[in-house]
């Protein structure tokens, strides 16, 4: 079965996004729930009848929770969309004007104080958000490459920017919500090492936890110097140096049908890392090194070619900084989800197909390296 035939149940319905946070869900009921069910408000036109207007006015409280939550951004509540639209008159009655817009950006606030900030749900440190570019390439025909600005978490990370690649997976149609793909999480223009814990991508201020598989990234990375001249890279400026894929596995995003959709991407735990020591140093020179040149990867990976990927993790020249590339590459705690591991024996974004044979030997070697 194809990935996209195990997407299309969930493109085929509004999918839950969020598992239900009991402190959140029980401080929900307290606040703006009540407030959207009294009579002449939302629930008016948000019960459930009107195919155009998100039911999240209904009698079944953890379906509104859990909807009224796609429309929350609680890094910016007066921007999020529930409470923007609750203010901006777009039903043209006094239920909806600028007063009601200002009390539910206070009720929100009481929603987000008495207990949905313990769901800890988007994350604790945000980069700028970044209007999704249009058109974007489709499915098969490559990535456009997005930076988000880093300087928001810290002064410390004042011209980092980090690096997604992203294309429309799935086209929206009448019957069909859509789909984006993303894939190279890493950041670009640092120096030293970093430290990432648990990484999300947010849609419209929300992640999908169904798909959302970036948020097992626990790591510390280090920063390789580059030198971009030309490709797509160049259309941001010079990116001087930049950290290993973050993440080797491609994440879908299911579209929610808002117009000018914004991404931005958030991290539990984001800082300065402490220095990197290559893994079994030894063993990556007489063991994997070798295997990854008889699998022919430093005919691209190398600082010949004007590529991010071939010249980060170039096998050509430094091998400790080739280790240090390699280790940054692995998920010691999950090992199959290692970029070092899982792109080439997957076969990846034009990495070739291996053998069977190579296949299996590959992973063995990879496993035992990793393996304390």
């Amino acid at each position: 079965m194809t990935l996209k035939s195990v997407l299309f149940v969930f493109l085929f319905s509004s999918t839950s996004i969020a598992a239900t946070c009991n402190s959140g869900y029980k401080a929900y009921t307290e606040t703006l729930y009540p407030k959207i069910m009294q009579k002449n408000r939302c629930v008016e036109c948000h019960n459930g009848s009107n195919p155009k207007a998100p039911p999240f006015a209904v009698p079944e409280i953890e379906s509104s929770y859990e909807l009224a939550l796609r429309y929350m951004n609680f890094a910016k509540i007066d921007e999020s969309l529930l409470t923007y639209r609750a203010g901006n008159g777009h039903c043209a009655k006094a239920n909806c004007d600028f007063d009601v817009g200002i009390e539910f950006n206070e009720i929100s606030q009481m929603w987000w104080d008495k207990g949905e900030n313990a769901c800890n749900r988007n994350g604790k440190y945000f980069s700028a958000e970044v209007v999704i570019p249009t058109p974007l390439p489709p499915a098969n025909a490559g990535f456009k490459t997005i930076l988000f600005d880093l300087s928001p978490i810290s002064n410390e990370f004042k011209d980092m920017k980090l690096a997604l690649e992203i294309q429309e997976y799935v086209k929206t149609s009448e019957n069909v919500r859509g789909a984006y793909r993303v894939k190279y999480p890493r950041i670009v223009n640092g120096e030293g090492n970093i430290y990432i814990k648990d990484m999300k991508v947010l849609l419209n201020g929300m992640y999908d936890s169904i798909y959302n598989t970036y948020t097992i990234v626990d790591k510390t990375t280090t920063f390789v110097p580059v030198e971009l001249v030309r490709r797509r890279h160049n259309e941001f400026g010079l990116i001087r140096s930049a950290t290993p894929v973050i993440s080797g596995s491609p994440l879908i995003i299911v579209k929610d049908g808002l117009a000018n959709s914004k991404l931005q991407i958030s991290f539990m735990e984001i800082s300065r890392g402490n220095k990197m020591v290559c893994n079994k140093n030894a063993m990556f020179t007489n063991i994997i090194m070798p295997a990854l040149k008889s699998l022919s990867c430093s005919e691209c990976h190398n600082s010949s070619l004007d590529d991010l990927g071939s010249q980060v993790f170039d096998l050509t020249k430094n091998i400790d900084q080739a280790c240090l590339t390699a280790t940054a590459l692995t998920e010691k705690s999950f090992p199959s989800a290692s970029a070092l591991l899982s792109i080439p024996t997957k076969g990846l974004f034009g990495h070739p197909q291996l053998s069977d044979q190579e296949r299996t030997n590959y992973t063995k070697i990879i496993k035992e390296w990793l393996h304390d």
